[in-house]
C-alpha cells in the first residue's frame, strides 16, 4: 500500500503523534496499527530516528509518525527540534501534509511538570494558531488513576491557558486513549475527511526561508539557552572567585570541590553553545543529503516493483502456456477417442 502526497490521494491520512517521552506514544501508535516494526514506504526516505507506520482502516490509509520528546535523557532539545523540524521541512517540500496530530500527556501525573510544560511551549510554536484546529488533545493512563481524580486533572488541563487551554480556545479538542485498539482507531477516525494543515515552522522554514533559529520553535529554544548560559556564566564567575580565595587560604579540600564544580559548570556552557550552534546551523547540505537519499529509495521502490511487473508477467505466461498445453491435451485425448 504505497503512499503518494496528500494533493493526491484524499483518503492518506498523516498523522504525527507527539508528547513527552514516557507519554505512551509507541504504546498507542502499536494499539491502533497492530504493528511492532516500521511498515516500510516512501515516507522513511526522510524520518531518519522518526518511527512510520502505516496501516488502513475504514477504507483510509494511515501513516502514524512516532516523534521524539523534548525531554530526551541523551538528548539535547535543540537536537530534537532540528530533527522534528527536518522532517517536516522535507515532507513539506516533497508535496506530504499532515492530516493533524495527536498530542499525548499522561493523565496520572500529579501535576504539569517541567519538562512536560517545555516540551507543551515547544508543540505550541511548532504548530502556530490555525493548525491547532487538526490538533487532538489525547489523554493517556487512565488505568493507573482513579477515574473521578483523573477527571479533575483533564478539567484542569483544559481550564488553564498555559496549558491546553490557549489551545482548545483555537479549535483543539480534548480526548482520551483507554489503552484498546477500539479508543486508538476511534481517535484516528477524527481526521478522516479533514483538510490537511500546514505547521508554521513549515511555512516559516520552506515559505519564509528562515533558519531555524529565526523560527518561533527555534527562537523560544534559543532564548532558554542564553537565559541558561548567563545563569551559568553567572555561576562560574562565583565559582572562580571562590577559587582564588580558596588558593589564597591553601584550603585543598574546597579547592578540589570547586575544581570538579567549574568543569561541570564549563561542560554545560559547552552543551549549550554547541545547542545554539545546531539551530544555526546551515541545512542545505542536510536538505540535500536527504534529497539523494529520497532519490535513492524512490528509485529502489521502482526497481522493485519492476521486478515484480516481470515475475509476475513470467508467472501468467508460465500458467497460460500450461493452461494451452492442458487444453491442447484434452484436444487429442478427444481426438484419439474419435478414431
Amino acid at each position: 500500500m504505497g503512499m503518494g502526497p496528500a494533493s493526491n490521494e484524499s483518503k492518506n491520512v498523516v498523522i504525527a503523534v507527539m508528547g513527552v517521552t514516557g507519554s505512551g506514544k509507541s504504546t498507542f501508535i502499536q494499539t491502533a496499527s497492530g504493528q511492532d516494526v516500521e511498515v516500510g514506504h516512501t515516507l522513511h526516505a526522510c524520518t531518519q530516528k522518526l518511527s512510520v507506520y502505516e496501516f488502513e482502516h475504514e477504507g483510509y490509509n494511515v501513516t502514524l509518525i512516532d516523534t521524539p520528546g523534548f525531554n530526551d535523557t541523551f538528548r539535547t532539545d535543540a537536537d530534537i527540534l532540528k530533527e522534528i523540524a527536518q522532517w517536516l521541512e522535507f515532507t513539506y517540500t516533497k508535496g506530504f501534509r499532515l492530516s493533524g496530530i495527536i498530542y499525548l500527556h499522561r493523565i496520572a501525573d500529579v501535576r504539569m511538570e517541567g519538562s512536560a510544560l517545555r516540551n507543551l511551549k515547544m508543540f505550541r510554536k511548532l504548530c502556530g494558531d490555525e493548525p491547532l484546529k487538526n490538533v487532538l488533545l489525547a489523554t493517556t493512563f487512565w488505568e493507573k488513576v482513579d477515574s473521578e481524580i483523573g477527571s479533575k486533572r483533564e478539567n484542569e488541563l483544559v481550564s488553564v491557558p498555559e496549558f491546553w487551554g490557549d489551545m482548545v480556545e483555537y479549535g483543539s479538542q480534548v480526548v482520551r486513549f483507554t489503552g484498546t485498539a477500539r479508543s486508538a482507531l476511534e481517535i484516528i477516525t477524527q481526521f478522516f475527511g479533514r483538510a490537511t494543515v500546514t505547521l508554521k515552522i513549515q511555512e516559516e522554514l520552506v515559505n519564509e526561508g528562515k533558519k531555524l533559529v529565526d523560527t518561533a520553535a527555534g527562537s523560544s529554544l534559543n532564548e532558554e539557552l542564553l537565559a541558561l548560559q548567563k545563569k551559568h556564566s553567572d555561576e562560574l564567575k562565583q565559582v572562580e572567585k571562590d577559587m582564588r580565595e580558596a588558593i589564597a587560604d591553601k584550603d585543598e579540600q574546597l579547592k578540589k570541590i570547586l575544581e570538579k564544580e567549574q568543569r561541570r559548570l564549563d561542560r554545560q556552557l559547552q552543551r549549550f553553545q554547541d545547542e545554539q550552534d545546531q539551530l544555526r546551523a546551515d541545512r542545505r547540505n542536510q536538505m540535500r543529503a536527504l534529497d539523494q537519499e529520497w532519490e535513492s529509495r524512490i528509485r529502489q521502490m521502482q526497481e522493485d516493483a519492476e521486478r515484480q511487473r516481470i515475475l509476475e508477467k513470467r508467472v501468467n505466461e508460465e500458467q497460460m502456456a500450461l493452461q494451452r498445453a492442458e487444453i491442447e491435451g484434452l484436444k487429442q485425448a478427444q481426438r484419439r477417442n474419435r478414431s
